[in-house]
């Protein structure tokens, strides 16, 4: 029996920048730095006000929150640029899923890919992300699909015939590492802040 899952809608800028931030792998790791750089910042001014010394250290950590919340200010005007300016992205698409790959329909045409020809995949709870080259994906919203068992079953279907993209699980372990170096580095800062 060949399943047929089918997708229908127009994409909206919340589902858009869902998906890019599904394809960025950005879940929590940025604000956990902001925060775990303000913890630092927030010690080390501790540390100099105690030890009565500049407070250039925390200004420096501060600098560093700033920065991150300027590149998420950069990222997050691209994704609006890239919007507004691809009309494509927010024309109507329908399409099926299949056990022989997947059928897109849109404005300017329609075509079918086998399961072979595609790269890889990767979703969230919101997005399934269909890549057929290693940087170019095509966005399938949950509300795309007529049932949450159509949404289920189009995962699964992509995971039985595509492996899961890579630079995903690599660049979470390396951020959570990150995550975990900045975190003992502020415990150790607070820590010798009150031991000496």
């Amino acid at each position: 029996m060949n399943q047929t899952i089918p997708f229908e809608g127009a994409l909206s800028y919340q589902q858009y920048r869902a998906a890019q931030r599904v394809h960025c792998n950005d879940r929590r790791g940025i604000w956990s730095m902001i925060v775990f750089f303000a913890l630092l910042a927030a010690g080390a001014a501790v540390l100099c006000i105690r030890a009565g010394e500049a407070i250039w250290p925390a200004v420096g950590f501060l600098g560093m929150d700033a920065f991150i919340l300027l590149m998420l200010g950069i990222r997050e005007r691209s994704f609006r640029k890239t919007w507004a300016s691809h009309k494509l992205l927010r024309a109507r698409v329908q399409g099926v899923l299949t056990e022989d790959g997947l059928s897109l329909e849109g404005i300017h045409g329609s075509g079918r890919v086998p399961w072979s020809e595609l790269h890889q995949w990767q979703a969230s709870q919101r997005v399934l992300l269909i890549y057929p080259a290693r940087n170019l994906f095509n966005i399938l919203p949950r509300e795309f699909f007529g049932s949450d068992d159509d949404w289920i079953a189009a995962r699964k279907l992509a995971a039985a015939n595509l492996p899961l993209r890579k630079n995903a699980r690599r660049w979470a372990r390396v951020r959570d590492v990150f995550i975990w170096l900045m975190i003992l580095g502020t415990f150790l800062l607070l820590w010798f802040a009150y031991t000496s």
